[in-house]
């Protein structure tokens, strides 16, 4: 009888010990674990700057699409990618803008923001964008419709560019 109440207690013992090394194990990486995600949210946590600020700069389109609807039912979707320098747009400081093809000066236009709308002024019209940037994206967007033969045809763009300069 004592030697099977003492392996019991022992046994008890030692499971106790176990469980308490196991349970301070865990408790102990949690701090860790916290400061681990706290400074990785604050390391990755960088100023968003306000729209009209990140747009300032020279931007690389690498490729767009277009996406043709007849009478709201889609019936294409083409994705075009571009060569190296093919296409570039800059948006300077006071609303003027620059385009170049294959790294010359294409044309120059004017352009104002409005929310997350530009409107690019130039010499042949107006044309309204829908922009967005994420990290060094822009993507600017718009559409466009016809009607032909009773039916209705409407047409989105979508650019997306990366930030050069």
């Amino acid at each position: 009888m004592y030697f099977s109440s003492f392996y019991y207690i022992t046994r008890i013992s030692y499971l106790s010990g176990k469980l308490n090394y196991q349970l301070m194990k865990k408790l102990s990486s949690i701090p860790l674990a916290a400061i681990i995600i706290l400074s990785s949210l604050l390391i990755s946590c960088e100023k968003e700057l306000p729209l009209d600020e990140a747009i300032i700069g020279r931007w690389e389109v690498q490729s767009y699409k277009y996406v043709i609807y007849e009478n709201n039912v889609k019936k294409s979707e083409v994705t075009i990618f571009m060569e190296p320098d093919e296409m570039e747009i800059q948006f300077a400081e006071g609303g003027a803008g620059l385009m170049y093809e294959f790294g010359q000066l294409a044309g120059n236009f004017s352009w104002s923001l409005t929310g997350s709308t530009v409107s690019a002024y130039f010499g042949d019209g107006t044309f309204t964008w829908e922009i967005t940037i994420e990290n060094d994206t822009l993507v600017w967007s718009y559409d466009d419709s016809e009607v032909e033969n009773n039916i209705t045809y409407r047409y989105e763009f979508f650019y997306t560019a990366v930030r050069v300069s």
